[in-house]
């Protein structure tokens, strides 16, 4: 991984990144790699990396809130088992991580709805990935539309989610 200074003021850009190694370089300065799988902020302005949150767990499809505070994503509670995939959230500042869903389905690429109130995702929970949604505190989790296929790429649009099912239709 290697940052480069950029003219324009972009500032920050947050990723999950997985280390295979127990160090990383970036132009000349250490990353600080705690476990194998990180949310890191990354200052393009300044070159400066800074871990905000790290797991020996694998990390997936990180979403920022509208608000800019809090983060969700996947997470895979038991490494060897995908219906351990998880739906979790922290805080930008690595606090308060809390997991959302809890059961035997894999749960799967979150979405914060755009008024920051619900979490859209998909959960393998009748044999084909399905849209649910939650509120932001894992409660009243409900199916919001089943294709009969698998659904894929969820995203909020205005007051809608959306999706891209196996066979190529949207909700």
């Amino acid at each position: 991984m290697r940052l480069r200074r950029l003219s324009s003021p972009l500032l920050v850009l947050t990723i999950i990144v997985q280390f295979t190694a127990t160090l990383a370089v970036v132009e000349g300065g250490l990353v600080p790699y705690v476990e194998k799988w990180g949310i890191y902020e990354l200052d393009l302005v300044k070159g400066s990396v800074k871990l905000i949150y790290t797991s020996p767990r694998k990390m997936t499809t990180l979403r920022l809130n509208g608000a800019g505070d809090a983060f969700v994503f996947s997470m895979r509670i038991d490494e060897e088992d995908d219906a351990s995939e998880e739906i979790c959230v922290v805080d930008v500042d690595g606090n308060g991580f809390t997991r959302l869903t809890d059961n035997a389905h894999m749960d799967v690429y979150p979405a914060w709805s755009p008024d920051g109130s619900k979490i859209a995702f998909l959960s393998m929970r009748g044999g084909t990935l399905d849209i649910y949604v939650m509120d932001t505190d894992g409660e009243n989790e409900a199916l919001l539309y089943d294709s009969g296929f698998h659904d894929a790429d969820i995203h909020w649009v205005g007051g809608v989610s959306t999706t891209r099912t196996s066979t190529g239709s949207g909700v």
